[in-house]
């Protein structure tokens, strides 16, 4: 089903404008409709998803506590870092499953976990190119 002509409205670009003065954001929609309009988007768009190869039926309910949290894996993974609000044992609990699954000799791999295939690509394409 096509997205709701008022949800397409409050969309648009003058809608999702950002404003930059008291008088503006008096006249703009509320961020409540537009986020509302945002989901009710992205439920249409996923409702006929096809082509990207990702799993659009995962329950991501088990994460949303940590979603109050600014957790950063800064830097190496391996490397102790002073920003306390991360989630580096759980990074390298991932880059040791991969090690053992192909068999990497122990204490002798590095890697870290990407945000996503294309960032993991240009990783590997730059540690060829420096190699």
């Amino acid at each position: 089903a096509p997205l709701d002509p008022g949800d397409e409205e409050k969309l648009s670009k003058a809608s999702v404008k950002i404003p930059t003065s008291e008088d503006e954001r008096a006249s703009k929609t509320n961020e409540t409709d537009i986020l509302t309009a945002y989901d009710n988007l992205l439920k249409t768009k996923s409702s006929v998803h096809f082509g990207y190869p990702y799993n659009l039926m995962y329950n991501h309910e088990e994460l949303y506590q940590f979603m109050k949290y600014s957790i950063n894996n800064l830097g190496d993974p391996f490397i102790t870092s002073n920003y306390g609000v991360h989630s580096r044992q759980f990074e390298c609990s991932v880059i040791d499953f991969f090690a053992d699954l192909w068999n990497a000799p122990k204490d002798d791999y590095w890697g870290y976990v990407t945000t996503c295939g294309t960032e993991g690509n240009l990783h590997g394409i730059l540690l060829h190119v420096n190699a």
